[in-house]
C-alpha cells in the first residue's frame, strides 16, 4: 500500500512540475549564457531555480537535456564554462541528468550510464541523507575554482545547465 501512496505522490509532484515548466519556458532568455565545445552545446540559465523536474521538462521543451558529464574532460568543460559565465560567483547549485540507481549508486537518467567521475563528490557525499536525496546538483565557487558533486531531494530548486548536441 506504501508504494501505492509512493505513486500517487510522485504523479502529483510530477503534474505541478509539468504546470510550472509552462510558465518557466515563457519567462526564460532574459539571462541566459550559451557555450558550444566539441559536439555539445551548453545553456545555462540564471534567471530562476527550478526543482529537478520542472529542470528536467525546462531542458526538454528546449529540445535538450539536464546536463551529464562521462569522464573529467567534460567535467571540467563544465567547470569551466561556470567560471566564464559566473565571476566572482559564491555557492551556486546546478542540476545534472544525475539520480539514484541503487543505495548510494548514481547513474545519468538520460543515457542510463552510472556516474563514473566519482572522485569528484563533496566530503562524505553521497549519503542520501534520511533516504531522500536522489538526484544530484553540482556545486560551484567561482573564487576558490571548485566544482563538485551532491546528492540533494530532487524537490529543491537550483540553477539549470542543459545541453545539446551538435551535428
Amino acid at each position: 500500500m506504501r508504494t501505492v501512496a509512493n505513486m500517487k505522490y510522485f504523479w502529483l509532484i510530477l503534474v505541478i512540475a509539468v504546470g510550472a515548466a509552462d510558465s518557466i519556458v515563457e519567462k526564460a532568455n532574459l539571462e541566459t549564457a550559451n557555450l558550444t565545445k566539441g559536439t555539445k552545446h551548453y545553456r545555462m540559465e540564471l534567471l530562476f531555480k527550478a526543482t529537478f523536474f520542472q529542470a528536467s521538462m525546462y531542458c526538454s521543451r528546449l529540445g535538450m537535456e539536464l546536463v551529464s558529464f562521462n569522464n573529467l574532460q567534460e567535467f571540467d568543460e563544465l567547470k569551466d564554462f561556470l567560471v566564464k559565465t559566473l565571476p566572482n560567483a559564491r555557492w551556486s547549485q546546478f542540476w545534472t541528468s544525475g539520480v539514484a540507481m541503487g543505495p548510494l549508486q548514481f547513474g545519468w537518467i538520460n543515457t542510463g550510464l552510472p556516474i563514473t567521475v566519482t572522485h569528484k563528490w563533496e566530503y562524505l557525499q553521497p549519503n542520501n541523507f534520511f533516504g531522500l536525496e536522489n538526484c544530484v546538483e553540482v556545486k560551484f565557487h567561482e573564487s576558490i575554482n571548485v566544482m563538485l558533486m551532491n546528492d540533494i531531494t530532487c524537490l529543491a530548486l537550483n540553477y539549470i545547465v542543459c545541453q545539446g548536441y551538435t551535428l
